[in-house]
């Protein structure tokens, strides 16, 4: 069976490790400031067996990279973050995956594993796991 599948996502900044100093081995972590605005949609053919179903995806989209100093949850934050989708920093996305879900009645529970590529000087591959609620309506 096949549906059309939409998602989003917008992943706040993250810290990261930088290098070690001192006879001690200091390890420094700083925060990045880099945030990311995802959109995908594409078709998910899934094969039901009993209770759970696994399926196969294959959705194409944009991803927007966001430089920002400012807190990483705020309207004025979320809005520029809309606002810029117009800018240089917009890449296409490809994402192949595969997973399985289990629902009961609208709601269940799902897990996919792909290759979140994105296409800037050439193509970037990025493991994505991703596990959580889902709502079908």
């Amino acid at each position: 069976m096949v549906q059309l599948e939409v998602e989003s996502a917008y992943n706040f900044e993250a810290a990261f490790s930088q290098g070690f100093s001192g006879a001690n081995g200091t390890l420094t972590v700083s925060r990045s400031h880099v945030r990311s605005l995802d959109g995908l949609i594409g078709p998910k053919v899934y094969f039901p067996t009993g209770r759970f179903r696994v399926f196969a995806t294959a959705k194409g989209g944009f991803i927007n990279f966001n430089l920002n100093n400012s807190p990483a949850v705020t309207l004025n934050t979320v809005s520029s973050t809309f606002q810029g989708l117009n800018g240089s920093n917009v890449f296409g996305v490809f994402y192949p995956g595969v997973g399985a879900e289990t629902f009961w009645g609208p709601m269940g529970l799902r897990v996919d594993v792909g290759d979140e590529i994105f296409y800037s000087n050439g193509a970037h591959n990025n493991l994505r796991v991703s596990f959580g609620p889902t709502f079908r309506f």
